[in-house]
């Protein structure tokens, strides 16, 4: 026995007759820009599409599939033949503040003119830069710029060794920086001979490594500077 709020399946289904259709196919109709059932919003977005003042934005929201992009896009399509072009708007790097870019305003139609020439010049740029860097000439002042550097670098740390060798340290190179070793008795010790010796001869290597430290950061700076 049916309840009396029951819904039996035939009332869950929803039958359109087609006599109620008068064309063959949906091809005989005419297109409509108008969305379904939003006449009141679409009063209101022609009224804020037609309000023609500096900081005034407009929200089109809605249930899926009524047509308000459509209609939001046909109607500014149709409003905006009537309008002076505005201007393009391209937004450039900016090298003091690579956060905020730098907002470039050009007449209308010249955006993508600009776009279209800085990627010409850009890819000049890189074809000019290969060809400076790759040829022989280049090469040669490379290698001269850096024989002269490593001629000054090796007169300055020749320099830095005797003056530290002046207060019994030997200065040496590594991949890693500049380091010192203390020189006892004609020779350089490790750091294994040089916590043997005794308190008072390591109490004066102390006392003179600040000197050469000094030096060692001084020559470093200049090294900086070649």
């Amino acid at each position: 026995m049916q309840k009396k709020n029951e819904l039996s399946f035939k009332d869950l289904k929803t039958y359109c007759p087609t006599s109620k259709f008068h064309f063959e196919t949906t091809e005989e109709l005419e297109p409509t820009d108008k969305g379904i059932g939003q006449e009141r919003g679409i009063v209101a977005l022609e009224f804020g599409l037609n309000v023609d003042v500096n900081g005034y934005n407009l929200y089109v929201e809605g249930p899926t599939g009524v047509g308000k992009t459509m209609y939001t896009k046909n109607y500014l399509n149709k409003i905006s033949k009537r309008k002076k072009p505005p201007c393009d708007w391209c937004y450039i790097y900016n090298f003091d503040n690579p956060n905020e870019p730098i907002a470039l305003s050009l007449p209308a139609g010249q955006g993508a003119e600009f776009q279209d020439a800085m990627e010409s010049f850009i890819k000049d740029v890189k074809a000019d830069i290969n060809k400076t860097f790759n040829n022989e000439d280049f090469e040669k002042e490379k290698a001269l710029i850096r024989q002269e550097y490593e001629q000054k670098r090796s007169i300055l740390l020749e320099k830095l060794n005797q003056e530290s060798m002046k207060h019994g340290f030997e200065v040496k190179t590594a991949q890693n920086g500049i380091y010192m070793m203390p020189i006892y008795e004609g020779r350089t010790l490790e750091e294994e001979e040089f916590n043997k010796l005794d308190a008072s001869v390591k109490q004066q290597f102390e006392e003179k490594s600040t000197i050469v430290q000094e030096q060692i950061m001084s020559v470093i700076s200049e090294i900086k500077r070649t």
